[in-house]
């Protein structure tokens, strides 16, 4: 008959969630060993990520390497909390995380464990991971967290940590980072000038087979100065010699009763203040068209500000 002792020997730590057998969330206890860890994945490296370690804490025999990850036991160690290693005091396991990645590249064969869904922990567990880029950003994030400065990275990882849900915080954070990085490329776009304008209408042209959000552009247009007062916004991507794909968007300069319902767009999807669809129309010559259909729009309407011109 096995003690209650004994039982407690062959108890493994508890796993709440995996990210494609490569980030574990454990159980969130006050103390956790070398062995507990390394039974997560025998035959794999641990990687403990803001996580307290039994013999680990005041253990002077430990050295850092000099991004500030640690070796103890066989494992790598990526944590702020060990006080005779490092000598920021703000120092957090996503700067540890990042300058490791800059240094040595993203574990190969490891496990990144976590125990907690905290920015510092998640955004630290990806980057060293390789699922995310080292990139600075990050670092700005995990401090916000730390601090509570206005970050939107920060924010909505926060907003979802006490869930305890890895996969829907991963998920919704990546779903956020993709959003962020189509309004960058859109912003370079307009940046490198990549527009024409046609009197009322913005023509974007996009590189061949992009696909963006369109629902970015009207912000986007109406903050350059060049084109700000568009009322349409069409934004062309080639898909072949012949074809193209256009979106269109209502821009922010346009007053009501104005609507893209009044346009007469053989195989476009319209409603009034977006449309998509297909052509083989060239990008300038359908934006030409555009812009005299809002011209004679604005003059059957007897609108007073001058539209088209």
């Amino acid at each position: 008959m096995v003690s209650s002792e004994q039982e407690e020997d062959f108890m493994e730590v508890k796993i709440e969630a995996w990210i494609d057998e490569q980030i574990c969330l454990i159980e969130r206890s006050a103390e956790v060993t070398p062995d507990d860890l390394k039974s997560i994945s025998p035959d794999r490296q641990i990687c403990a990520v803001t996580l307290p370690i039994a013999g680990l804490m005041g253990n002077t025999s430990v050295k850092g390497d000099d991004v500030g990850a640690i070796t103890f036991e066989d494992m790598l160690i990526v944590t702020p909390d060990i006080p005779q290693l490092h000598h920021r005091p703000t120092e957090l396991s996503t700067t540890i995380a990042c300058d490791y990645v800059w240094t040595y590249g993203a574990l190969d064969n490891s496990v990144a464990v976590v125990n907690n869904c905290g920015t510092d922990a998640v955004l630290a567990a990806l980057i060293l991971s390789g699922r995310l880029q080292p990139d600075p950003a990050f670092k700005i994030a995990a401090v916000a967290a730390a601090t509570g400065t206005p970050n939107i990275v920060s924010d909505v990882l926060e907003s979802l940590a006490g869930d305890r849900d890895l996969n829907r915080s991963v998920d919704v954070l990546m779903k956020l980072l993709q959003r962020l990085e189509a309004r960058k490329k859109l912003q370079q776009h307009l940046l490198e000038r990549r527009f024409k304008r046609f009197g009322s209408v913005a023509l974007i042209l996009l590189d061949d087979g992009e696909k963006i959000n369109p629902a970015l552009l009207p912000d986007a247009v109406y903050r350059e100065p060049d084109l700000a007062s568009a009322r349409v916004i069409v934004a062309a991507s080639r898909m072949s010699e012949k074809k193209w794909h256009i979106d269109i968007r209502l821009g922010l300069a346009a007053e009501p009763p104005m609507s893209l319902e009044i346009f007469d767009l053989p195989g476009f999807d319209l409603r009034w203040n977006e449309g998509v669809g297909i052509t083989d129309i060239d990008p300038e010559q359908s934006a030409q068209m555009l812009n005299g259909r809002l011209i004679e729009w604005g003059t059957s309407h007897g609108s007073s500000r001058r539209l088209g011109g």
